[in-house]
């Protein structure tokens, strides 16, 4: 039924959808191509150490003068247009090799395999709903590190915060609902009675 539903309110919609999906989307590759291109530059001047946090920006100009406006207008960009201020060039991946070099890197990417790590142990070692629910953030986590193929959303701060907060959540998950269930059940009553006493 709710499927249904929403067929018949996306009917009315669909000549705009379409549109919104195809209208600019050379565009957006060529962009993101463009993107591509200058992070690289970027890394191969500056491979070992980056160019510095939060200095993409300064390095841009170089590769690309005709963005000279919007570093010198980034209150305009941000507060009154509404849009996102110039971050970075690329990708969410080359942004932390642009912005921290090899080193960087190699740091994010053991960052990442502990998350894979966390996120693996959390679906195995639980069980029911809440095996249900890490599966979900899981999959979730792995969701927003492929959209960094195209963008680099995941350094906008709350899309940070919460990927962090979801594997700080999926690392406890195990401790706190283990497969053993009944065991952490029948213990709980005997926490409050012990720290009633205490």
């Amino acid at each position: 039924m709710g499927i249904f539903a929403g067929i018949l309110v996306l009917v009315p919609l669909r000549d705009k959808l379409v549109d919104r999906m195809t209208r600019d989307f050379t565009d957006s590759v060529n962009q993101r191509a463009d993107g591509n291109r200058i992070a690289t530059a970027m890394i191969a001047e500056n491979p070992w150490f980056g160019v510095g946090l939060n200095n993409s920006k300064l390095h841009i100009l170089k590769y690309m003068p005709e963005l000279e406006w919007a570093v010198e207008n980034e209150d305009l960009l941000t507060h009154v247009m509404k849009s996102r201020s110039l971050a970075a060039m690329g990708n969410g991946f080359f942004f932390v090799t642009v912005e921290t070099g090899l080193w960087g890197t190699v740091g994010f990417a053991i960052c990442l395999i502990g998350a894979a790590v966390v996120a693996i142990r959390s679906v195995l070692l639980s069980r029911g709903a809440v095996r249900g629910i890490c599966l979900g953030m899981s999959l979730g986590l792995l969701g927003v590190l492929l959209q960094e193929l195209i963008d680099f959303s995941l350094w906008v701060d709350p899309l940070l915060y919460t990927t962090a907060l979801c594997i700080g959540l999926l690392n406890v998950a195990p401790a706190l609902f283990a497969k053993d269930s009944a065991t952490a059940v029948t213990s709980a009553p005997a926490l409050k009675q012990r720290s009633a006493a205490a």
